[in-house]
């Protein structure tokens, strides 16, 4: 009896805790480009542009969106920056590049409609 009511119990708080994060709505059904400036990247800030198309390669305008730039190994503290869309469909923001070598973006999307799209991006190298 027992281990039933913690069966019970686990698969609730699991239940519970996918409700609480919201809808992810399926990656490969949109696009998301990433770009920076400067295109050559080097330690200190760059300017990230991330372009979003919905399924009918239309912009998605509205969209709260954040990014988490880490290197490929790890050991490293994350660079964040929140975006503005700047035009439809596009988002910029600075990224913080603390140290040479291969980096990685984490875009998160935050659509109007309350569904997220999540893809990580490789950022590039970044030079010392």
């Amino acid at each position: 009896m027992r281990f039933i009511r913690v069966f019970l119990l686990i698969v609730l708080l699991g239940v519970l805790g996918a409700c609480s994060r919201g809808s992810t709505t399926d990656d490969s059904a949109y696009t998301m480009t990433l770009s920076t400036q400067p295109s050559a990247l080097k330690m200190g800030p760059a300017q990230v542009t991330v372009t979003i198309l919905d399924p009918q390669s239309s912009p998605v305008t509205g969209a709260t969106v954040s990014l988490e730039g880490t290197m490929s190994h790890a050991g490293m503290m994350p660079a964040n920056a929140d975006t503005t869309e700047v035009r439809p469909g596009e988002y910029q923001g600075t990224l913080d590049l603390s140290m040479g070598g291969e980096w990685l973006v984490q875009v998160t999307a935050k659509l109007p409609d309350g569904k997220t799209i999540e893809r990580t991006l490789p950022l590039g190298n970044v030079s010392p």
